[in-house]
């Protein structure tokens, strides 16, 4: 073998090193938490995960493994944002950056109009989902990004006529279309949460 062909070659191996510390730097975990009150058949880290997962220079973890480590161990079932229980969670994902994400609002809200008085009444129901997204450094245990996301859909509106009934069934709402507002406000934060993390990853 040539010393041409020993150079080329060790060029390529450490190309391939270099390539590949690069990746194992760009290691992401996701820690999901819902609220403790509203709509809570979210799917939001999936919808992360499947969005990063598809991201060249960038290795994700499957959701899934954080929810088996708090499942295992209570210290890390915890609703609020602590950077050293986060970089050991990192640290036994085995991913160098954890992106908790936490529902802040996920709910219902629904107003009342007088149309005319002590006989017709409008209600208008709108959808908002709030979530609170934290990036932590487990090399660092430094919060490199900080954002609230929030979405907001619009529902039909329900006429009702004389004095309406807390439990009129036409005020009642179909599930799938509750969930179909939810699914359409996920994938848009989930956008919004990706975009962040590109940019964590392009600054490291």
């Amino acid at each position: 073998m040539t010393r041409s062909s020993i150079g080329i070659i060790l060029i390529i191996v450490l190309l391939s090193a270099v390539d590949c510390i690069a990746t194992e730097e760009r290691t992401f975990g996701i820690c999901f938490r819902t609220a403790s009150s509203g709509f809570q058949e979210l799917e939001l880290p999936n919808e992360v995960y499947d969005r990063l997962a598809g991201h060249p220079r960038i290795q994700v973890a499957l959701p899934q493994r954080s929810d088996s480590l708090m499942h295992a161990y209570a210290r890390f079932n915890t609703d609020h944002y602590e950077p050293d229980l986060m970089a050991e969670m990192a640290s036994a994902m085995g991913v160098r950056y954890l992106i908790w994400l936490k529902v802040e609002k996920a709910g219902v809200r629904q107003t009342e109009h007088t149309i005319i008085p002590y006989v017709f009444h409008s209600h208008h129901r709108r959808y908002v989902l709030g979530v609170r997204m934290f990036v932590l450094d487990s090399f660092s245990k430094k919060t490199v990004a900080s954002e609230y996301f929030e979405a907001k859909k619009g529902g039909a509106s329900v006429l009702t006529y004389l004095d309406p009934d807390p439990n009129d069934p036409g005020l009642m709402q179909k599930y799938s279309l509750v969930k179909s507002k939810f699914d359409e406000m996920e994938e848009e934060i989930s956008e919004k949460v990706v975009k962040s993390i590109v940019k964590v990853a392009h600054r490291r």
